[in-house]
């Protein structure tokens, strides 16, 4: 039995050709879009480094501006300090002044200084506290340095060396006058006394105007 075709080749062709065509546009269609994603997704990453990097500038000017103020307050700052300490230096002087006025005037032709030091108060050591000891009372707080004056000289007598040491406490400039101790001594036919003297500058009062 012979088989007939009843389609014709043309529109057979036609019908391969629109087929062929469909899958082009197709794949052209998912291409496009592809690319269309690719590129919206390429903006969306821009415009966000974009967003960033303002961010960053604001950023970076705020530290820049806080960087100029805390150099204007360092120099500030600094000004103040030299200016404290040129005040101090004359405070300081003006006090060591009233301090050898006083002293220079509490001595007299028997009464002779040999050694004069102002420096900070050595505290001695204390003695160690045992942790089974738990009646005992805790050690006081170490107490802060004092400026001392310390005075090494000799006298004629006990006497002069009782005035001295009594004009001293008179001293507005003086305070806590102490005798720390006193020897006899020989020089040559001359039977003097030797003394060390302790003192604390009143700073604070010498201070005021």
């Amino acid at each position: 039995m012979k088989q007939i075709n009843l389609i014709p080749p043309e529109y057979a062709h036609s019908r391969y050709v629109h087929r062929r065509i469909t899958i082009w546009i197709e794949l052209t269609v998912a291409i496009g879009a592809m690319v269309g994603a690719l590129g919206f997704n390429l903006y969306r990453s821009a415009e966000g480094a974009e967003r960033q990097h303002k961010r960053l500038e604001a950023r970076a000017a705020a530290f820049k501006q806080i960087s100029a103020q805390l150099h204007a307050v360092a120099a500030e700052k600094k000004t103040i300090i030299e200016k404290l300490t040129d005040i101090y230096a004359i405070r300081r002087k003006r006090i060591c002044s009233v301090i050898f006025s006083d002293i220079a005037a509490a001595c007299n032709e028997r009464v002779f200084l040999t050694e004069l030091v102002i420096g900070p108060q050595e505290n001695a050591p204390k003695a160690r506290v045992r942790s089974r000891d738990k009646n005992k009372t805790a050690p006081e707080p170490q107490k802060e340095d004092k400026t001392v004056l310390k005075l090494v000289g000799s006298a004629m007598a006990n006497l002069d060396l009782t005035r001295f040491v009594s004009d001293l406490a008179k001293s507005a400039a003086l305070g806590e006058v102490k005798l720390k101790f006193w020897r006899q001594d020989s020089m040559g036919a001359l039977k003097l006394i030797k003394f060390e003297i302790e003192c604390h500058p009143h700073v604070e009062a010498n201070a005021q105007p």
